[in-house]
């Protein structure tokens, strides 16, 4: 057991879960970087199939932002490409490259090389950066001996990659994917799963997340303390909101 410091309160918590995209890592470096990849083979295909491309329309269906020049500036936090799975983001693309005039085979198979292709551009940038204080917050947790787990719309194994890049794999003792789960966020059941393997209980657990979908998870798995980290504006459902981790400190009980 450790004491969480958070918005000028103490939590006495037994474990913590963490989001992943926009939690541990910056959301446009990874993500960003994705999509225009994404976007650019998803124009050449439709161009090579006759297909006029208009960014808005597509751009629009996932809730992303883009400069004058296509790439990707910003993202609506309660959009499908915020909160969505892959396979949520692949079956909206398919939908439009359909409605465009391609037999559905032909339009997921498009998406799926794009995708696919976008992720292999990945690989070879490993275009993560981590949220500012998260290196010293994880290792003070580490140094109090506070379990800790990821709670990701992502596959899991894709999860495991990115934190990989980011040299902070070793803080988790476990990663819970969108393919562990029989359903996604805001259903509880990642936070169940997550809690079970760190042999604790969500009442004792706090979690941190970016979209109001993690929330939402949260409360409805009855976690101690739900955090929003970077929204501005404020996140509905959180307990606490931070830009950063320089906001949170782990103490021992007894300092509290």
């Amino acid at each position: 057991m450790a004491t969480l410091l958070a918005g000028g309160r103490a939590y006495d918590i037994d474990g913590i879960l963490f989001d992943k995209d926009g939690t541990l890592l910056d959301f446009l470096s990874l993500w960003g970087t994705w999509a225009d990849c994404l976007y650019v083979g998803l124009r050449a295909g439709l161009a090579a199939r006759g297909v006029e491309w208009r960014l808005e329309e597509w751009t629009g269906l996932l809730g992303t932002f883009h400069a004058a020049d296509g790439s990707m500036t910003g993202f609506d936090r309660g959009g499908p490409f915020a909160m969505g799975s892959i396979d949520d983001v692949t079956a909206i693309l398919a939908g439009q490259a359909y409605r465009c005039g391609l037999p559905w085979n032909e339009a997921l198979e498009l998406v799926r090389d794009c995708r696919n292709q976008a992720g292999a551009e990945l690989d070879r940038m490993r275009p993560v950066r981590a949220l500012p204080g998260l290196h010293r917050f994880l290792e003070q947790c580490a140094q109090r001996g506070l379990p800790l787990a990821v709670v990701t719309a992502d596959d899991t194994q894709e999860a495991r990659k990115h934190l990989d890049w980011l040299g902070i794999d070793r803080y988790f003792a476990d990663i819970i994917g969108n393919d562990r789960v029989s359903r996604g966020k805001p259903d509880p059941e990642m936070v169940r799963l997550a809690c079970a393997s760190l042999g604790i209980e969500p009442s004792r657990t706090a979690l941190i997340g970016d979209t109001a979908g993690d929330m939402r998870m949260g409360k409805a798995a009855g976690v101690r303390l739900t955090i929003g980290i970077g929204a501005s504006d404020g996140l509905p459902g959180a307990d606490v909101v931070i830009s950063d981790y320089d906001a949170l400190t782990i103490l021992p009980s007894a300092e509290a």
